[in-house]
């Protein structure tokens, strides 16, 4: 570990860089580190290391900062690329923390924002995750689909507009089948109130789909209800730290 300390002593060309990258990749080394000595660690593994691996590693820290590194260099680098890499990240993705999924979300937000920080190809890659995210998505993580929801919307809304004419066309379909209890409460929460009107729904199934939609928003109101707020405590605590390292 005190190699990993001189950076001038830890080199490709060594004959212990890759041991030494490997143990200190380690999770009970890698949370010992200071955040800066992290962050020069992802910096000389993110090259040549499964990123999974480097993802779900910097996952296991209460800290989300190393994470956000880590995501913002593999975007930088066009990853995910492949559709089962996108599909894989936002499995991964849809497990973390809400704080973490926000924090992920603001990082999507600043790359978009400015349309010469990413290339086109990089735009499409998280588009293609977005709506990966937003696809994926259960009931029970109804905030960090609005979280990924909102850079779709408002980066993407040709993309965004197709999720919604899939996702309606589903419910439709389900009901023509004579299929209503078979419609996802999760789909269901994802359209907006103007989809759901314009659902062609037999009479005699307006009874039965009226108490799926109460039963849906009942469960959102649960899940919502059951968690603390980490959103709007990880956005206050964001807020907090720009004033403390911004302000003079």
């Amino acid at each position: 570990m005190e190699r990993l300390k001189q950076t001038t002593s830890i080199t490709p060309a060594t004959s212990d860089y890759h041991a030494d990258i490997q143990a200190a990749l380690q999770p009970q080394h890698f949370l010992r580190l200071p955040f800066q000595q992290q962050i020069d660690l992802l910096k000389a593994s993110l090259p040549t290391i499964d990123p999974f691996v480097l993802i779900e590693l910097c996952a296991i820290s209460r800290d989300h900062e190393p994470l956000i590194f880590a995501l913002q260099w593999l975007f930088s680098q066009n990853w995910p690329t492949t559709a089962q890499e996108q599909t894989h990240l936002a499995d991964f993705l849809l497990e973390q923390p809400d704080s973490a999924g926000l924090q992920v979300s603001l990082l999507i937000d600043r790359l978009l924002a400015e349309d010469s920080a990413i290339s086109t190809t990089q735009r499409e890659h998280i588009a293609a995750l977005l709506l990966q995210c937003a696809e994926r998505a259960p009931i029970q993580r109804l905030q960090l689909f609005c979280l990924f929801d909102r850079p779709l919307l408002r980066y993407f809304p040709q993309q965004h507009q197709a999720f919604l004419d899939q996702l309606q066309h589903r419910c439709q379909h389900l009901l023509h089948q004579e299929h209503t209890e078979a419609i996802p409460e999760a789909t269901l929460l994802k359209l907006p109130a103007s989809r759901l009107a314009a659902l062609d729904l037999p009479a005699e199934h307006q009874s039965r789909f009226q108490g799926l939609l109460k039963r849906a928003a009942h469960a959102a109101i649960e899940i919502l209800a059951a968690v603390p707020k980490p959103i709007s405590q990880a956005r206050a605590e964001e807020l907090l730290s720009r004033r403390v390292y911004d302000d003079p």
